[in-house]
């Protein structure tokens, strides 16, 4: 049997990844959208999908996947660091892989997307969002 909070644990991982899911889709049409029809280096555009995405995701993260109690005004500000943090390992991550290693844009931001998914959860659901007693 699945302890309630561990359950609780497993069912807000799975909102989160539904809702990043949608920001991640809008990611990824402006980073194909402008490294293919704009000429935009994969890392920059990359980096402005993360930031569009970032602001589809706020909303739905904390009505729907966290049912936060935090007032906004607190919740914002703490989110937009989490971005911020998120904003650059996305681009530490994608300049290492694209420029680094040579490695195609989409493979690499695929890796790194999985990769931010699970700092992004952590950071959201203790410190953004704070699901206090859980």
């Amino acid at each position: 049997m699945i302890p309630p909070t561990f359950r609780l644990l497993i069912d807000q991982f799975l909102r989160f990844a539904g809702v990043g899911a949608m920001g991640t889709g809008v990611q990824y049409l402006v980073l194909i959208g402008l490294v293919q029809f704009v000429g935009i280096n994969a890392t920059v555009a990359s980096c402005v999908g993360y930031a569009s995405g970032a602001v589809v995701n706020y909303s739905l993260n904390y009505r729907f996947t966290f049912n936060s109690g935090r007032n906004h005004r607190d919740a914002i500000w703490r989110y937009v660091l989490l971005v911020a943090s998120g904003f650059t390992l996305n681009g530490l991550l994608m300049f290492g892989a694209v420029e680094l290693l040579k490695t195609h844009y989409l493979p690499a931001q695929l890796v790194t997307t999985g990769l931010l998914l699970l700092f992004n959860f952590l950071v959201s659901r203790w410190w953004v969002f704070g699901t206090a007693g859980v």
